[in-house]
C-alpha cells in the first residue's frame, strides 16, 4: 500500500513539472506579405510548401492559368487529389 502513495506522489510531481513546461512554450505568429515579394531575392523569397488545388484552371473554365504566378510567390508543391468544384 505504501508503495502506491509514493507512486501517486512521483506522477503528481511529474504532472506539476510537465505542464509548466507546457505552459511555459509560446508561440509566435508570422505574417507573409505575398504582394511584396522579390521574386529575384531567394533569401526572402516566401516558400510557401504546398496550396490545395492547382493553378490550372477547371475544365472549360475560362480562368487564366496561375502556373507562373505559383511558381514566383514561391509555391513548390500542390495537392489536388481530392479538390473538387
Amino acid at each position: 500500500m505504501k508503495w502506491k502513495g509514493k507512486l501517486f506522489f512521483i506522477t503528481t510531481i511529474f504532472c506539476v513539472i510537465f505542464l509548466q513546461k507546457i505552459q511555459a512554450q509560446t508561440t509566435e505568429n508570422i505574417t507573409i506579405d505575398i504582394g511584396s515579394v522579390d521574386v529575384a531575392d531567394s533569401v526572402n523569397k516566401p516558400n510557401m510548401l504546398g496550396v490545395i488545388a492547382g493553378p490550372s484552371p477547371n475544365y472549360h473554365s475560362q480562368a487564366p492559368d496561375l502556373t507562373f504566378k505559383y511558381q514566383d510567390i514561391g509555391v513548390t508543391t500542390i495537392r489536388n487529389n481530392d479538390y473538387k468544384d
